[in-house]
């Protein structure tokens, strides 16, 4: 009875896995997973650690598991979890462990699993966005921080998020795309990350025009002031020969 009551506490609190303990089959199997990961960073663990357990998990879970096609996904969705889990006391908290597992955070968004990485996948990314939607799912300013601060990072790009708010948008297919308060507000911040990303850019390709501008007129005025010199040695050496 214990036993059941601590797994429903851990699992209300990590949006997702919930979902997953209610079917038999691989119920103990993700579960066990999740409470791994989750123990791994309450307790501080490298990063390269987790992703070092990650991988073995995802070893482990290929042999066990019926359905393992999507188990990156999976295993991904847990980490970023519980990652947030560890992080969801307050802000600080937050941004700690986000600062403290970027290599691992990063590792995800490339697409993989273990420390020898893979390669920049956008399912890798639109998995991170949709765990992090579906944890702060009765908090939507925490999603919009989340997303934020992803973006800051450079997890996830905007172009990320826009493509997630567009694909997660009330839509079904049929008739005109609809886009809800919610994802209007992310799409609206991911529109202005990205143009204030293009605004930085353009400040440093006009600081850098000007510094090559500089350089070249002291190079031409360096060579206008050394063939003047050279000029004026030239005409008096005729006059010493004469003497």
């Amino acid at each position: 009875m214990i036993m059941m009551t601590q797994v429903r506490v851990v699992c209300s609190r990590i949006e997702g896995v919930a979902s997953l303990t209610e079917l038999p089959s691989i119920a103990h199997p993700y579960h066990d997973a999740a409470q791994s990961v989750l123990g791994l960073l309450r307790g501080r663990s490298k990063a390269e650690e987790v992703m070092i357990a990650l991988e073995s998990l995802r070893n482990s879970l290929a042999e066990s598991a019926h359905d393992t096609a999507n188990l990156d996904s999976v295993l991904r969705s847990i980490a970023i979890q519980s990652l947030l889990h560890t992080g969801s006391r307050s802000f600080s908290h937050f941004l700690n462990a986000v600062e403290r597992y970027l290599p691992l955070l990063r590792n995800l968004a490339a697409g993989g699993i273990s420390s020898s990485g893979g390669i920049p996948s956008l399912e890798a990314r639109m998995d991170i966005l949709t765990a992090s939607a579906q944890f702060w799912k009765r908090n939507r300013q925490m999603v919009g921080i989340v997303f934020d601060k992803l973006m800051q990072y450079q997890i996830v790009d905007p172009t990320d998020v826009v493509s997630w708010a567009f694909g997660s948008g009330l839509g079904n297919g049929e008739g005109p795309l609809k886009v809800d308060y919610r994802q209007w507000d992310l799409l609206k911040a991911a529109l202005d990350k990205a143009n204030g990303r293009v605004m930085i850019a353009r400040r440093r390709v006009i600081a850098l025009r000007k510094e090559e501008d500089e350089n070249r007129a002291r190079e031409n005025a360096n060579g206008a002031s050394n063939g003047a010199s050279m000029e004026v040695d030239a005409d008096t050496k005729p006059g010493a020969l004469t003497i």
